[in-house]
């Protein structure tokens, strides 16, 4: 599980990169962009202990745990900033989030599914040793078992990694219409990327959120 969500977020990250890397100039002196100062409105600073969330499009809250870096998912009219803005004598920095992924939280038992079946790998080898050594039936009959154990978890383990496989790329392939936009709001307005994009993992609910973002300076 952890491989895949990995490459989506290599994915999501280089999409991001490269949208920036061609648009972002084009987009400073674009006409066409017209979004109201509230668009890139920073999200109010709370305590640094209390939890901070924004509304998803009609989804579940997704609230940073004092455990967790603070973030705030932003709708499609506006960008937020999280609590990592800091400022100089000559420029002013924020860090902004400029897109999400998200999968359903039941997939997250594909760790517990990968580790059953190093389990059972290692009874089949520990067995088959044993057998080979001293040809009782007792291990004969406890590498069947194991088999037929292992076998039947990896068809499970199949069957949700080509589900999470096809639901990641989905959620990529939205990831790269939505994040160009913010990405222009913020451009827009002067502000300038000095880090590639990163992302934050948070659960919520029943799914499993990607938050990905950006930092951003401009003078003062």
């Amino acid at each position: 599980m952890a491989t895949l969500i990995l490459i989506a977020a290599i994915g999501a990250v280089n999409a991001v990169d490269s949208n920036f890397t061609d648009d972002s100039i084009a987009v400073e002196e674009a006409d066409d962009i017209s979004v109201a100062d509230e668009d890139v409105e920073a999200a109010s600073i709370e305590d640094a202990n209390d939890e901070i969330g924004a509304e998803d499009n009609g989804e579940e809250v997704i609230a940073a745990g004092e455990n967790e870096e603070r973030a705030v998912v932003c709708d499609s009219e506006k960008l937020a900033s999280d609590s990592d803005d800091s400022s100089d004598s000559d420029m002013e920095y924020k860090t902004f989030v400029i897109g999400k992924m998200k999968f359903p939280k039941k997939y997250l038992k594909l760790d517990s599914m990968e580790k059953k079946m190093d389990k059972y790998k290692k009874k089949i080898k520990k067995y088959k040793s044993l057998y080979k050594k001293t040809h009782a039936n007792k291990y004969k009959k406890a590498i069947k078992k194991f088999k037929a154990k292992y076998k039947k978890q990896n068809k499970q383990y199949k069957k949700s990694s080509k589900e999470l496989k096809s639901i990641l790329k989905k959620e990529l392939k939205k990831f790269k219409k939505t994040s160009l936009n913010k990405i222009r709001n913020i451009v827009k307005y002067n502000w300038q990327a000095y880090s590639e994009a990163f992302s934050d993992t948070q659960i919520k609910g029943k799914y499993v959120y990607l938050i990905f973002k950006m930092e951003f300076c401009r003078p003062v």
